[in-house]
């Protein structure tokens, strides 16, 4: 059946990259899930605390200081294709590195010049402000190494990309830790957890060197500013940044009417539905760059060929986990304990919308290489809104189920919004 399918695609390589891309996906979140199981029972629950918080700051953190430029790298090397420039993507990177510099030292400034009690106030753990500080000293090399990964992508080597992405950053971090377990040295997890971001920006940028020497002249002809790269940068890391808030309201708000072990509930099935997923990023890191290549050359009937195979794939590979968890929900929820059955029904509406919107799933990535990325963000702070106001309905009337409904419908109808409009202004079907 698979072999039958991927005749029908236009470009069979498309289908054979997303496979690849699929089993390094998996691997990573299998390696993630071990190395959990590997802190938790080895560390104290405060070491583990540290880890966790300052691996959420620097999330939040890293999504400004890299300015949404490990996605517009992306939407250049396929604009250069389109203008048989693609050896400028140096001119690019580098003047994209000012830019990330520039924004970390920024970081480090504003850190520097904040009243270390107005942070340590909105937390209840022990010296916040230490972990948030030393997070800002790590920003430049964690973006650096984000940009790197997306530039094999950008380059066509998406093996290597999806390794560093899904394998070498765990692994190597599994590997300190089991070091400084073995040596008695817990105390510096979060220390050797940074530090592994900046073995792995020195590792990728060796390799993204051998890499631009393989590329030819730069050509006069393109020629790209640093302006106009912050321009089609900033949008992307707004909507980066819009739609974790959007993925972290129902969360959030079901804490302000609910017990932390509803909360604890309901996150967990919101997990583990993020993992139907994984088809859908997996096709979407292939694409991407061709999209914004065809997209720039106006071949929008190869483009619409494009998008109708790749929703093909994401189908394809979504389908079975969507029916694995509809099946066996009670007993992958059990794993976690028997209470987090009760976010059984929560799990059913998470899915379902999951399902609904993988035939859509190519939307915002088709905006965002597209140069649609200011559109986008303007659906994307209507959907936040959206999601907030759905969740102050229904979560007092329907617990966690309630919160569940609302991001779901939140999801359909951004999706719905997205593909509308491109269709308006492209004539593109991305569904």
């Amino acid at each position: 059946m698979l072999k039958s399918l991927l005749e029908k695609f236009k470009n069979r390589e498309n289908a054979k990259d997303s496979m690849i891309a699929l089993t390094l996906k998996m691997s990573g979140v299998g390696l993630l899930f071990l190395l959990t199981l590997f802190l938790t029972n080895n560390f104290s629950p405060d070491l583990v605390g540290q880890y966790s918080f300052s691996r959420s700051i620097l999330l939040i953190l890293g999504g400004i200081s890299i300015i949404g430029a490990e996605q517009s790298i992306i939407y250049y090397s396929g604009y250069l294709r389109s203008k048989n420039a693609i050896n400028n993507i140096k001119s690019v990177y580098f003047k994209t590195v000012k830019l990330i510099l520039f924004s970390s030292l920024l970081l480090i400034l504003i850190m520097n010049l904040i009243n270390a009690e107005f942070i340590n106030s909105f937390f209840e753990v022990e010296n916040p402000f230490g972990l948030v500080k030393k997070v800002t000293f790590y920003l430049f090399f964690h973006s650096i190494m984000m940009l790197n990964i997306e530039m094999f992508r950008a380059l066509n080597k998406m093996v290597i990309s999806e390794i560093f992405r899904n394998i070498t950053r765990y692994g190597l971090f599994f590997i300190g830790a089991y070091i400084l377990l073995i040596n008695d040295l817990d105390f510096y997890l979060v220390d050797v957890y940074l530090g592994c971001f900046v073995v792995l920006c020195l590792i990728t940028c060796i390799l993204l060197a051998l890499e631009f020497k393989k590329l030819g002249e730069i050509n006069p002809d393109v020629k790209i500013s640093t302006k106009e790269i912050f321009y089609t940068s900033y949008p992307m890391a707004l909507n980066a940044m819009t739609f974790f808030l959007m993925q972290s309201t129902d969360v959030i708000l079901l804490g302000k009417f609910e017990q932390f072990d509803t909360v604890a509930y309901y996150d967990t099935a919101v997990r583990v539905a993020s993992l139907t997923m994984i088809g859908v990023m997996s096709v979407n890191v292939v694409i991407a760059p061709k999209i914004a290549e065809l997209y720039n050359q106006q071949k929008l009937d190869e483009l619409q060929k494009l998008v109708k195979s790749s929703i093909r794939l994401m189908l394809l590979f979504s389908t079975p986990a969507i029916l694995f968890l509809f099946v066996f929900a009670e007993f992958v929820l059990g794993l976690f304990g028997e209470q987090y059955k009760s976010a059984k029904m929560a799990l059913f509406i998470l899915i379902t919308a999951q399902y609904i919107t993988t035939v859509m799933g190519m939307a915002g990535n088709y905006m965002n290489m597209t140069g649609k990325q200011r559109i986008l963000h303007k659906i994307l702070i209507f959907a936040f809104l959206l999601n907030v106001a759905l969740n102050y309905l229904l979560i007092p009337k329907m617990g966690m189920n309630g919160s569940a409904l609302a991001t779901g419908i939140t999801i359909v109808i951004w999706h719905s919004i997205t593909i509308a409009i491109i269709y308006k202004k492209d004539k593109i079907f991305v569904f």
